[in-house]
């Protein structure tokens, strides 16, 4: 997995969560909010769709119908499927702080109420 993998896994780590699939919308909108407060995990450029009350990635190739990022899907993919572990590799403390804001946010209004603030 490269840096890009990892960093992404650190991410999800530390919002708990594990079944990676399952929690696609949950994700997406996670990386928008994190994206729109400056926290830097990739993929990146996503962009809020109030049609279906989600984030989506801007380089998709979605067909219609399909809202799933080409680009998002292919990490989560490798992520769920890895076996390496991200032994040697944390966040920085500023990521942290941003992190925990975000969840502290995250916690008191739901995302829900977070992308309607974007």
């Amino acid at each position: 997995m490269d840096k890009l993998g990892i960093g992404l896994k650190l991410f999800l780590n530390y919002f708990n969560i594990s079944s990676i699939m399952k929690n696609y919308n949950r994700i997406a909108d996670l990386l928008y909010v994190a994206q729109e407060r400056g926290i830097h995990v990739l993929p990146q450029n996503f962009f809020y769709n109030p049609k279906i009350g989600h984030a989506r990635h801007h380089f998709l190739g979605e067909m219609p119908g399909n809202p799933y990022s080409r680009n998002l899907f292919e990490f989560l993919e490798e992520i769920q499927y890895s076996h390496e572990e991200n032994e040697g590799w944390k966040l920085d403390g500023n990521s942290l702080r941003k992190l925990n804001n975000l969840k502290k946010d995250v916690e008191k209004v739901g995302i829900e109420g977070l992308l309607k603030k974007v």
